[in-house]
């Protein structure tokens, strides 16, 4: 849920406040500043304002930084820790981007696995945890599609769960065979 308030106390209880009365919290001489990245399209500048704005309301400080595309998605190999918001380098602390999925049960393996961080796989978020590894582990040994229905049902509750992403809408896709 959204909720400014809930997220002051979480961030007061942790240690983070604004002692010096600039509007930004601080805790253990670190500023609670972030970028966030996405594309130059209007709509994604326009939705990481409205977001920089709610996390200044709590004492965040966030910092837009459009980048072309061609950087955002560099993959690895064209790509340096230098190329601005790769998410390939996992040089960001937040990015907004689209990502559709496959129709393949699978393909999801490479994005969230822990084994799975560039440059063997595209775990660009760097997700680390042993119940999304186990679910995709189990997708991974085997072709029964009960089983790769319930693993991803598992999957889906801790992504959940946990806060794996906050995905802003997911892109429908139609899959057509003969």
């Amino acid at each position: 849920t959204f909720d400014p308030e809930q997220a002051k106390k979480i961030l007061e209880e942790a240690g983070w406040v604004d002692g010096d009365g600039d509007g930004v919290r601080e805790k253990d001489g670190l500023r609670a500043k972030i970028e966030l990245c996405t594309t130059t399209r209007q709509v994604r500048i326009d939705t990481l304002a409205l977001i920089a704005d709610w996390l200044k309301d709590v004492g965040i400080e966030a910092i837009p930084n459009p980048v072309s595309a061609a950087d955002i998605f560099a993959d690895y190999n064209e790509s340096t820790i230098d190329t601005p918001c790769s998410l390939s380098r996992s040089n960001f602390d937040i990015a907004e981007h689209a990502f559709s999925s496959s129709i393949d049960p699978y393909q999801g393996y490479y994005s969230y696995d822990s084994s799975q961080f560039e440059p063997n796989g595209g775990n660009d978020a760097q997700v680390v945890d042993p119940a999304v590894d186990a679910a995709w582990a189990t997708v991974r040994g085997t072709v029964d599609f009960v089983e790769i229905k319930k693993a991803l049902a598992e999957f889906q509750r801790v992504y959940v769960e946990k806060t794996v992403e906050v995905p802003l809408y997911y892109r429908q896709n139609v899959e057509l065979f003969s």
